[in-house]
């Protein structure tokens, strides 16, 4: 059996790491609040944002990875909610980029957005939005529903801007943070609420829509969006506009409780904390060594079968 020591296991340890490709950086604007800058600069300024930070609910190791390596590409929900985003939000610019899908000239169907035929349909379209009719359809339905929501009108027709970047020097991190806000309302323009996050989801109701908001981090996300409004001075409230992806395309206003909000702060602030201690040491562990116990469910699943 190797142990350490050994020749090939030393060789392992100490072989370079996987080439990755460089990710590219730009000097990040003093704080503020931006508009009109385009998501691929914005991408690219040095400073930490939540979809970096969110990756120490895994480890250190996880963090260092998202931020040395560029994204994995986008799947195709996340496509589809990228073209929700442009139209709900910038639909005169979606309208200039957007392109008809590929259609299979056997089935006369569009291609899927998972297939080798869209993925090199995408290589001939660069920075288009390329949809489906039968998308485009589902989005004039998910605007009409919002049509009939009095509150959800009255939300979308509230003066503001769209796709704003805010950057503030956050204390915890002992450097610079960025934001990108769907949607950020002016001074009054609405009674209570001054942030809007747009999301398409499988499912808008409020059980499953939760599940999302803990296994994606909108709750963490919603947390530190607040703190950079905060930094500058923005009383910002944030709430979730949801539309199902699927027929019948319903919608649904959710804000956030009082208490979600200032536990998900408080593991925001953990997590900016791990990440300076990481940033000063140089170090970035992996998960911790310990004692594994089995959970409450499974020993009460072990009891129900001894009773019977």
């Amino acid at each position: 059996r190797p142990v350490p020591g050994d020749s090939h296991v030393t060789a392992l340890a100490t072989a370079p790491d996987r080439p990755t490709s460089a990710l590219k950086r730009l000097a990040c604007p003093k704080p503020g609040v931006y508009t009109n800058i385009p998501f691929e600069t914005y991408a690219a300024w040095d400073a930490l944002n939540h979809s970096t930070l969110k990756h120490l609910a895994k480890s250190p190791m996880h963090l260092k990875c998202a931020m040395e390596e560029p994204p994995e590409a986008p799947s195709a929900a996340m496509q589809f909610g990228t073209i929700f985003h442009a139209l709900f939000l910038e639909p005169k610019k979606a309208a200039a980029l957007m392109v008809p899908a590929p259609i299979n000239e056997k089935t006369g169907n569009p291609f899927g957005r998972d297939t080798k035929a869209w993925a090199e349909y995408a290589v001939r379209h660069p920075g288009k939005l390329i949809v489906s009719q039968d998308e485009v359809a589902g989005f004039h339905t998910m605007a009409k529903n919002a049509a009939a929501d009095p509150d959800i009108v009255d939300l979308m027709r509230s003066e503001g801007q769209s796709e704003v970047c805010l950057v503030w020097d956050d204390p915890m991190v002992g450097g610079r943070c960025k934001a990108r806000v769907d949607r950020l309302l002016a001074k009054g323009a609405h009674k209570t609420i001054g942030r809007v996050d747009y999301k398409t989801a499988e499912s808008g109701r409020i059980g499953k829509f939760r599940k999302a908001c803990e296994d994606y981090g909108y709750f963490t996300a919603n947390s530190f969006y607040a703190r950079g409004c905060r930094a500058l001075d923005l009383f910002k409230p944030g709430a979730f506009l949801v539309f199902e992806s699927a027929r019948p395309f319903p919608c649904v206003l959710y804000t956030v409780g009082e208490e979600t909000s200032k536990v998900a702060n408080d593991i925001v602030v953990g997590w900016m904390q791990t990440y300076r201690a990481c940033r000063e040491s140089g170090r970035y562990p992996g998960y911790s060594n310990q004692t594994l116990d089995a959970s409450d469910w499974w020993f009460k699943q072990f009891a129900n079968s001894l009773e019977d």
